[in-house]
């Protein structure tokens, strides 16, 4: 068996994936794996032993248009794959592995491509995103035997291990707590100034370092820093797999329901506490992780008011992020610190 997986979605999709790469392994131990994404997501496959090859396809920006689409055709029906899996469940994805002569093309009902599918697995809406991807290969995961996964590198994780001793020698310290205050989705944000305070509370904490991560553009998030001696500002500083280095290493990570969520779960150390406004439990996207929290206002009929929520509240009252206090949010990671 030969299996591509076509997955060209956001970066928590591709991280939740992950988890259905070690399932194929597991099913079919002799399969050669190769897997298909944007070059955004590339760096979260390129070290899996279990990924031998990794195809990219840039289809918004350089390889955007029906020229480049026959191209990576091109590319998928030279490698003669027998098998294609594709959770993405849009009708690009799938006429990839159609037009590339795939005979096996696995995939999800209700894809908008499903017809051109060999197999259509039923959706389970209401399930995690990662028994969903699964349930592909029908691999019955209910004691978690396969789970996302990440794997740095040596240098990553050297790398981020020379940031963290360089800041003991600022301020010592023995517990981390990474918190990730963005979101693509404004209304997927607990309020900048909510974690501002909750990042003054706990920089009370003396044994206490508070690692703020995201990309280059959050650090227009103004968390009120200023020259705190236990706080790192690392928004811009570390790539997508030092970022899940820098995560293995702490013991609690605080976020929005975003890509950070999920790679929370790929390492069972961490305490993952998740903020969740405009989305809920039941469209999959919780922590798939047993050592986890979150902290949702469950009295609104408004929610989910989306599945990724909007750039503004539809309501316009954005109760949901509103509803959720700073001292809810840090008496979960209070209690949590005192257990460690």
């Amino acid at each position: 068996m030969k299996i591509l997986i076509i997955h060209t979605a956001f970066i928590g999709d591709i991280i939740l994936s992950t988890a259905l790469i070690e399932a194929i392994k597991i099913r079919y131990p002799e399969a050669e794996i190769h897997y298909l994404t944007q070059p955004n997501c590339k760096i979260l496959l390129s070290n899996n032993p279990l990924v031998e090859k990794i195809i990219t396809y840039d289809k918004n920006k350089t390889q955007k248009g029906f020229k480049w689409f026959l191209n990576i055709v091109k590319t998928v029906k030279a490698e003669n794959y027998t098998h294609a899996i594709i959770p993405h469940r849009y009708i690009r994805s799938i006429s990839i592995a159609k037009f590339a002569g795939i005979k096996n093309r696995i995939g999800f009902d209700i894809s908008t491509g499903a017809f051109m599918l060999t197999k259509k697995v039923r959706y389970g809406a209401k399930i995690h995103e990662v028994d969903r991807l699964l349930s592909l290969i029908d691999f019955d995961n209910k004691d978690k035997t396969v789970m996302p996964r990440l794997y740095p590198s040596s240098d990553d994780n050297n790398h981020v291990e020379e940031i963290l001793q360089k800041q003991k020698v600022v301020k010592h310290f023995e517990k981390l707590i990474v918190v990730a205050p963005g979101s693509k989705w404004f209304t997927k944000m607990w309020l900048a100034e909510n974690y501002a305070q909750l990042i003054e509370k706990l920089s009370n904490h003396p044994d206490v370092l508070i690692a703020i991560t995201g990309s280059e553009q959050e650090k227009e998030i103004d968390l009120k820093i200023n020259d705190k001696t236990n706080v790192l500002d690392l928004r811009g500083k570390i790539n997508l797999v030092q970022f899940a280095a820098l995560v293995s290493k702490s013991d609690i990570l605080v976020s929005n329901d975003s890509s950070p969520i999920h790679v929370g779960s790929a390492f069972e150390n961490v305490y993952i506490v998740g903020i969740y406004g405009p989305t809920v439990e039941k469209l999959g996207f919780f922590p798939y992780s047993d050592n986890s929290i979150v902290i949702e206002d469950n009295t609104l009929s408004c929610r989910p008011c989306g599945k990724h929520g909007h750039n503004a509240c539809p309501q316009k009252h954005f109760k949901c992020m509103r509803n959720i206090s700073v001292e809810q949010v840090y008496d979960v990671v209070n209690n949590k610190l005192k257990s460690l």
